[in-house]
């Protein structure tokens, strides 16, 4: 899809932790890593990783600095610590129950391929008016008004 609709995905992969004591290294390498797409990328689009929250804001920084939008796959706590905005699950509890229906219905007797099977979650939208003013990013006010979350702080900076 990214390349119909004319941009490059550029991907860095960092090995997590194998224990406690390879912590500092998996810190040492993601950022390297968000410091090399840092240099390359216009927005970065910031999957689950392993790091602690109160080591988000640190490791954002980088795209902070250079003006680099960031999305955070999480949610709202990555956007409370440093990421521009985030469009997310508000929790997977819909998830769960969605499961346990159709395993229910299979229990039932209902065949798996006459089955419905349309799952529908309603996202929370958060934004981080301090990352969009030290950007330079104005976001738009319906953007501002779909929001669950809007934070007015870069979260805690080491």
């Amino acid at each position: 899809m990214a390349g119909q609709l004319g941009f490059e995905l550029v991907a860095r992969h960092v090995q997590a932790p194998v224990g406690p004591d390879d912590q500092e290294r998996y810190y040492a390498d993601l950022a390297a890593a968000w410091g090399d797409l840092a240099r390359q990328v216009d927005a970065m689009y910031i999957t689950f990783g392993r790091w602690s929250l109160d080591r988000f804001p640190a490791l954002v920084r980088i795209f902070q600095e250079r003006g680099i939008p960031t999305f955070s796959q999480l949610g709202p706590e990555e956007v409370a610590q440093g990421a521009l905005m985030s469009v997310a699950r508000s929790d997977f509890d819909g998830i769960g129950q969605f499961g346990a229906s159709v395993i229910a219905r299979l229990a039932n007797g209902e065949r798996l391929a006459e089955m419905r099977q349309i799952y529908f979650d309603t996202p929370t939208i958060a934004w981080n008016l301090a990352v969009a003013n030290r950007m330079g990013y104005r976001p738009a006010m319906s953007a501002l008004l779909a929001a669950d979350n809007i934070y007015t702080s870069l979260g805690a900076m080491p």
